[in-house]
């Protein structure tokens, strides 16, 4: 509404203007009555062009504008569905991960104190991986190498350098570094009991290998559950391998090529 009367303004305006002062210059020239009439006529036919294209300008832009307006709550619309849709896969991701956790740990022994409280510790670590990883500003490439030193500052495990052989290239998306993040707690949990008999390399020259070398005079008590890192990574498309060595534990984190 305030757009149409904007522009019946600016026309009735210019008329005005026109009819006054090209009325004014005419009667100044004092010419014969029939010149007159000639020279209205072509005055009017300029006056319909003028303001013809004056208004074309005028309606061709309030309607870019509106379209432009239109476009954008359009884009915020999608915008606004995808990131409903996004939150409903992650919601149902996080379930789906804490049903895992419950039937991991209730699967032999039922819902104990001891399961109760180690659910409870894999729901904290949980919610704490979460923290590290939503702090990344895209969800599709997360950097392993910086996820990995949060997460190692979160457990209080001091990391040198050259202990993570990862390449800053290596980046995973929200829901394979999630799975990957619990796998890892589940395996530095099993480490507590040895807090001072062990060290480790982590490598990743590439996003399809990820190897975790465990170097341990203990190595053959450490009791890494094959079963539990394989839930975990259940649905992101990777998969565990457990190998004993002489003197320490490899755990190899393979993804699909590509």
């Amino acid at each position: 509404m305030k757009e149409a009367i904007r522009i019946t303004l600016i026309y009735i305006i210019v008329a005005a203007l026109w009819i006054f002062f090209s009325d004014s210059a005419l009667a100044l020239l004092n010419l014969d009555i029939q010149t007159v009439v000639r020279i209205s006529q072509y005055k009017g036919f300029l006056y319909v062009q003028v303001t013809g294209i004056m208004l074309f300008f005028l309606i061709k832009k309030e309607m870019t504008e509106k379209n432009e307006v239109i476009v954008e709550q359009k884009t915020t619309l999608q915008q606004k569905e995808e990131v409903m849709r996004e939150l409903h896969h992650r919601i149902k991701n996080n379930l789906q991960n804490i049903i895992s956790i419950i039937h991991l740990e209730t699967g032999e022994y039922g819902l104990t104190e001891v399961t109760t409280e180690r659910i409870l510790n894999k729901l904290y670590a949980l919610s704490a991986i979460h923290d590290l990883v939503y702090t990344f500003a895209g969800f599709s490439h997360i950097s392993l190498r910086q996820v990995l030193l949060n997460f190692f500052s979160y457990r209080l495990i001091p990391v040198q350098p050259e202990q993570l052989h990862i390449s800053d290239a290596v980046q995973y998306s929200l829901e394979e570094m999630v799975p990957l993040a619990l796998s890892f707690n589940e395996l530095f949990e099993e480490l507590t009991h040895f807090p001072h008999s062990y060290r480790f390399t982590i490598t990743a020259k590439q996003k399809d290998t990820i190897d975790t070398l465990i170097y341990s005079p203990e190595y053959a008590m450490l009791n890494i559950d094959q079963k539990a890192l394989s839930l975990y990574l259940t649905g992101s498309g990777a998969s565990s391998t457990v190998i004993k060595q002489d003197g320490a534990v490899l755990i190899r984190f393979s993804f699909p090529a590509g």
